[in-house]
């Protein structure tokens, strides 16, 4: 048996959740069933299966929202149309969306770094 692959997953809420850490999120989760839906990317997606584990082992029920991509999935975060992502390379978007809060989840080796700097159309 070997190690083949890794990959790295965060949590991302929107500004209408009021939490800033995954413990919180949890409890946050526990405590409004209603609202504790989670979008992902793509239905059957790696961070489609991660929401789910991260749910079953916190013993939190959530439904799942099945995008069509990133793109779809962060526009609805920021628009408050969903309460929180599961996505992979959750880093690289912290450049792009600065005000989105996030947390990521530590699974075995560091965290990738930032991406360097590039190009945006001003604010």
């Amino acid at each position: 048996m070997s190690h083949v692959n890794s990959y790295e997953f965060g949590v991302a809420v929107g500004s209408a959740v009021p939490v800033k850490e995954l413990p919180h999120l949890m409890a946050w989760r526990k405590a409004n069933p209603d609202k504790a839906n989670f979008g992902v990317p793509a239905t059957g997606s790696l961070p489609h299966f991660f929401g789910l584990m991260v749910g079953d082992a916190a013993k939190v029920r959530a439904e799942v929202v099945g995008y069509r991509g990133s793109a779809p999935l962060l526009n609805d975060l920021l628009g408050g149309q969903v309460p929180v992502a599961c996505l992979w390379h959750l880093l690289r978007l912290t450049r792009c969306c600065p005000s989105m809060r996030h947390a990521r989840v530590p699974r075995g080796r560091p965290g990738m770094p930032p991406c360097p700097p590039s190009p945006t159309t001003p604010r």
